[in-house]
């Protein structure tokens, strides 16, 4: 074989290299999505059972810090919960090992099953290596970005045998596939940081909606659409408490949830302007109340219940207001047990 067949083949191969290698890592990254998705209960369905399984985490975490995070700033906390699920899910080194070596693979076959079309089409045409070039980058661009403008410099070459272009593309492949080693996919490997960040960005806009939070009591949108323009609405509202909403002119919190206000005779005041506004009439506070639609049922959530009685006093703390007067904590609310809330998947919509 003469040395310039040789260093075709050898450039050639160096040029279309970081195309096989973002092929590989896109097609594991695809991979893992949809087993994540189809085997990961929180990553199975939409954003609701997404927030769901938030939820429930949070309440076996049973961490003050992390519940701030989440209704502070859910749109952030929702990615971070996703990424953490991600990071789980790439411990497993042997099964990306595996997976990587089998994506390895399938591509390696697929680069010498169009070597050898691409061969028989130009030879049957008496073409030369610029044709040859021409027909192998648009049949190999329909699985990976090859540019072809960087092998001009090797377009005039004769290549009129072509077999050594499959067997030396071979070799290279397999030289490719032994190489690759567990170190490919540890912790510190750079290919990994990145595919674990790509994954976690396209679950997360995946499952992402509208980011909206209620006025009063900071429950999240359910709207699927970010930028909807149907009005806002929650399956569940919480406490007034959880959006730090006080009683006028105290120190108090008010415990009520907005499905109640809404249908009582009460009346908010919209700061700066000490403008008051009942609570039947919440949407003639013009933005943001007048984009969200809270209907009068009275249903409650358990779930938020337990939470500011177990963390009342971290709560008062961080919104230095208090638990008393007319917003003390109901007796009953104190009998919700973490247990309940967990075993009866958050008593979504249960009275209690």
């Amino acid at each position: 074989m003469s040395r310039e067949k040789i260093i075709f083949a050898e450039f050639l191969f160096k040029n279309i290299l970081p195309a096989v290698e973002e092929a590989i890592y896109n097609q594991i990254k695809l991979l893992i999505i949809n087993i994540m998705k189809c085997n990961n209960p929180a990553l199975s369905g939409n954003r609701c059972n997404l927030e769901n399984h938030i939820l429930r985490h949070l309440a076996i975490q049973e961490e003050f810090k992390s519940y701030t995070e989440y209704i502070d700033n859910p749109k952030l906390y929702f990615q971070s919960f996703i990424g953490e699920h991600v990071e789980t899910f790439c411990k497993d080194y042997r099964k990306l090992q595996d997976m990587f070596h089998g994506n390895l693979e399938e591509i390696k076959f697929r680069i010498l099953r169009i070597c050898t079309e691409v061969s028989e089409e130009v030879n049957l045409k008496n073409g030369n290596a610029s044709m040859w070039l021409d027909h192998f980058c648009t049949k190999l661009g329909d699985h990976m970005v090859i540019n072809r403008q960087s092998l001009t410099s090797i377009q005039d070459e004769d290549i009129r045998n072509t077999k050594f272009l499959k067997d030396m593309m071979a070799k290279y492949l397999e030289e490719v596939v032994k190489s690759e080693n567990m170190e490919k996919v540890d912790t510190s490997s750079q290919h990994l940081c990145l595919l674990k960040e790509k994954i976690t960005e396209i679950l997360f806009k995946q499952l992402e909606g509208c980011w909206a939070q209620c006025p009063f009591c900071n429950a999240i949108c359910t709207n699927t659409m970010s930028n909807h323009t149907d009005d806002h609405r929650v399956q569940f509202h919480r406490s007034s408490a959880i959006g730090k909403v006080p009683y006028h002119k105290t120190d108090e919190f008010t415990i009520d949830f907005c499905t109640t206000n809404v249908s009582s005779d009460g009346s908010f005041i919209i700061l700066p302007y000490k403008k008051r506004i009942p609570y039947k009439s919440y949407r003639d506070g013009g933005d943001p109340y007048d984009k969200w639609s809270i209907t009068a049922d009275g249903s409650t959530q358990g779930y938020w219940k337990w939470f500011v009685c177990r963390f009342q006093k971290e709560w008062e703390h961080r919104c230095e207001l208090k638990f008393k007067g007319k917003g003390v904590i109901p007796d009953s609310w104190r009998k919700i047990t973490k247990e309940s809330i967990y075993n009866y998947h958050l008593s979504w919509g249960k009275k209690v």
